[in-house]
């Protein structure tokens, strides 16, 4: 025992991550996360993937339309695997908002025949061979 008294007492309970931490400030680096293991598990699939990954990775590439791409068939398809409905949701929206800017990004004369076009088609058509809403909606018409 310490003959010092403790002048400053600390209430560990208090400073608990769990308590003051949220999970949301990561839930799309989780997502893609996930999407990298489970859907591109053969080094071909991880190959192609990799190259999307580096592209969306970069400083100026954050906010881009392949890092939307991406973004939407993540949340998508975590959502769909863990049968949670609003992140489902949440990848819908955020493949809206991917095919609005891959839009725009085929009318740039300078960016219809880029890297970033090729990359978010491969993306977005995937969101939509893996998205069962899509699926579904296709076999009723």
């Amino acid at each position: 025992r310490s003959s010092i008294p403790m002048s400053n007492t600390v209430n560990l309970q208090q400073l608990g991550p769990s308590q003051e931490m949220s999970l949301n400030a990561f839930q799309d680096d989780i997502y893609i996360a996930f999407l990298i293991r489970r859907l591109f598990q053969l080094p071909a699939q991880r190959k192609a993937l990799g190259h999307w990954m580096d592209a969306i990775s970069r400083e100026n590439a954050v906010d881009s339309t392949l890092s939307l791409s991406v973004q939407s068939l993540a949340t998508s398809f975590y959502g769909r695997v863990h049968r949670q409905p609003a992140i489902s949701a949440r990848g819908a929206q955020l493949y809206g908002s991917a095919l609005g800017r891959f839009s725009q990004l085929l009318e740039d004369p300078q960016k219809y025949r880029s890297f970033e076009a090729l990359a978010c088609a491969s993306a977005l058509e995937l969101y939509e061979v893996s998205s069962p809403e899509l699926n579904n909606s296709e076999t009723n018409c």
